[in-house]
């Protein structure tokens, strides 16, 4: 199953419609804190890290 031209999400602002999930699921990227260094914004990649 797939989405409107084979696509299998659509992410849109904050939400995401994927197969299989709820419509309208919120998508955010995890938030790991701020670098005390710089004062950064710091947020985990797929990769964990």
């Amino acid at each position: 199953m797939a989405l409107e031209g084979g696509r299998e999400e659509i992410i849109s602002g904050l939400t995401i419609l994927r197969v299989g999930e709820s419509i309208n699921s919120i998508y955010v990227v995890p938030y790991a804190g701020v670098n005390p260094e710089n004062g950064n914004q710091l947020f985990i990649n797929q990769q964990g890290k």
